[in-house]
C-alpha cells in the first residue's frame, strides 16, 4: 500500500472512530433532511458559535457570591442576637441613654428640659447621656456652661440592621405627657435605651443637674446682663417678667392662655405690699416689643422696666441671663419664661419667690388632656396666682 493510499485509509478509519474530531480545524456534519446537512458545534460551544465555557463559569460565581451573602447574614444575625450588646460595651465603654424629641420644632426652654432631664435619667440609672440640640432655639453651649449630656448620635450599619430586624433589641419608650413625671422602665441589662419625649418636668432632674456649676451662664454674657439689671435696680429688689405673647394658634391648637390684665395687677400689688412701695423695680422681657411698649401695666408704672430687644446683637438667651439675676420671676406662659424662674430660683437659693399665672395650661384642647399635671411641672414652693391677681396657692 503506497503511503497516499495509506494516509487515506488512516484518516477515514480515525473519522469512523472519532466523528467529532475529524479535522482540528472542521467539525462534523450531519443530516437533516432535505439534502441539507448542518455541522454540529465544537466541545464547549454552542450552535451559534459562543462559547458556553464562559455561562457555566459566571453560573458557579454568581453561586458563589449568594452563598458568601447567606453566610454573611447568618453571621449578622448571630451577632445581634447573642453579642450586639457585649461588642457596645466593648467599644463604648458605658451605657448610652438617648434622648429625641417628638419633633424638631423645638426652642431653647425645650431644648434645657431634654438637657436637664437626660442627664437626671442617666445618671439615676447608671447611664451615659446622650442628647443632641435640635429646632429653632439657639445652640445653648454659645450662651451656657453645660456639663454632660452633650453627643452626637451615631447609626451604623449594626444599628440599622438591628432596628429593622430585631426592634426590641434596642429598647426606648415614649413619654406619657410632655409634662407629666413617670418612671422610665430602663433594665439594667441594658446598653442602649432610647427616651422620646419633652420631659418638662423638674422631677427628672437630679442634684447633680442642679448642683453648683452644672449649668451656669458663660462669663461675659452674664457680666453685661448683670451689669443691666444692676443699673436699672439702682438697689432696689428685681422681680424679672417674661413674656410671651407672639406665639401662633388657632381656637383649636392654642393650648396656653395668656394672662389677662387682672394677673399683672395682682403680680405688682403681690410685690410692692411685701417689699414697700419704691422699694422695689419690674424688670420685663419678652418676645413681642410692641407689646411691651404699648401696654398700660407696664408703659404707665414708674417702677416697670421693659428690656426692648430691638438691637440685633441682642439675643434670646440675653434675656434669660437678665432674668436668671433677678431676686424674684413672675412667667407668663411657655418654657423660656419657666427656666428664667427656675434658674433665678437656684441662685438665690429659694429665698424669693416665683409666680405663675393659675390657668397657663388650657386643659380644654387635646395637646394637654392627659399631657400635663401641674404639679410635675411646676415646683411646689412657687406661687399660682389666678386672672383676679389672686394667690391660689402659696407656699
Amino acid at each position: 500500500m503506497s503511503n497516499d493510499r495509506h494516509s487515506r485509509f488512516k484518516r477515514r478509519q480515525w473519522s469512523m472512530v472519532h466523528p467529532q474530531s475529524a479535522s482540528d480545524t472542521e467539525r462534523a456534519s450531519v443530516n437533516v433532511g432535505n439534502g441539507h446537512r448542518v455541522r454540529e458545534p465544537r466541545r464547549g460551544h454552542s450552535r451559534d458559535g459562543r462559547d458556553t465555557r464562559n455561562r457555566r463559569a459566571s453560573g458557579s460565581f454568581i453561586t458563589f457570591l449568594l452563598l458568601l451573602l447567606v453566610i454573611l447574614l447568618v453571621a449578622a444575625t448571630l451577632m445581634l442576637r447573642g453579642g450586639y450588646q457585649r461588642t457596645t460595651r466593648e467599644v463604648v465603654g458605658e451605657r448610652i441613654l438617648f434622648h429625641r424629641f417628638p419633633n424638631e420644632d423645638t426652642n431653647n426652654g425645650n431644648n434645657l428640659f431634654g438637657w436637664a432631664s437626660t442627664v437626671g435619667l442617666a445618671e439615676l440609672h447608671g447611664m451615659k447621656p446622650c442628647f443632641s440640640m435640635m429646632g429653632v432655639g439657639e445652640n445653648l453651649h454659645d450662651s451656657l456652661e453645660l456639663e454632660g449630656g452633650e453627643c452626637k448620635e451615631r447609626e451604623g450599619l449594626f444599628e440599622r440592621l438591628q432596628n429593622r430586624w430585631f426592634p426590641n433589641a434596642e429598647r426606648s419608650q415614649n413619654e406619657a405627657g410632655y409634662a407629666v413625671y413617670q418612671d422610665f422602665a430602663i433594665p439594667s441589662t441594658a446598653s442602649r435605651f432610647t427616651v422620646t419625649g419633652y420631659l418638662q418636668s423638674f422631677r427628672y432632674f437630679s442634684k447633680n443637674v442642679t448642683g453648683p456649676g452644672r449649668i451656669r451662664f458663660k462669663e461675659e454674657i452674664e457680666r453685661r446682663n448683670s451689669e443691666l439689671v444692676q443699673s436699672v435696680a439702682k438697689g432696689r429688689v428685681t422681680v424679672g417678667v417674661h413674656i410671651r405673647h407672639s406665639f401662633e394658634g388657632d381656637g383649636r391648637t392654642v393650648y396656653l392662655n395668656f394672662p389677662p390684665k387682672g394677673y399683672f395687677e395682682g403680680v405688682l400689688d403681690h410685690f410692692r405690699e411685701k417689699h414697700g412701695q419704691g422699694n422695689v423695680v419690674f424688670v420685663v422681657t419678652g418676645d413681642d416689643v410692641d407689646y411691651l411698649r404699648t401696654s398700660e401695666w407696664i408703659s404707665g408704672e414708674e417702677d416697670v422696666v421693659a428690656i426692648l430687644n430691638d438691637d440685633e446683637r441682642r439675643k434670646p438667651m440675653d434675656d434669660l441671663a437678665a432674668l436668671a439675676v433677678c431676686d424674684n420671676m413672675v412667667l407668663t406662659v411657655g418654657t423660656f419664661g419657666w427656666w428664667a424662674a427656675f434658674l433665678s430660683d437656684l441662685r438665690n437659693d429659694h429665698r424669693g419667690e416665683v409666680i405663675y399665672y393659675s390657668d397657663m395650661f388650657n386643659m380644654e384642647v387635646h395637646p394637654n388632656v392627659g399631657n400635663v399635671l401641674e404639679s410635675d411641672h411646676f415646683p411646689p414652693h412657687w406661687i399660682s396666682m389666678d386672672g383676679r391677681g389672686l394667690v391660689v396657692n402659696a407656699k
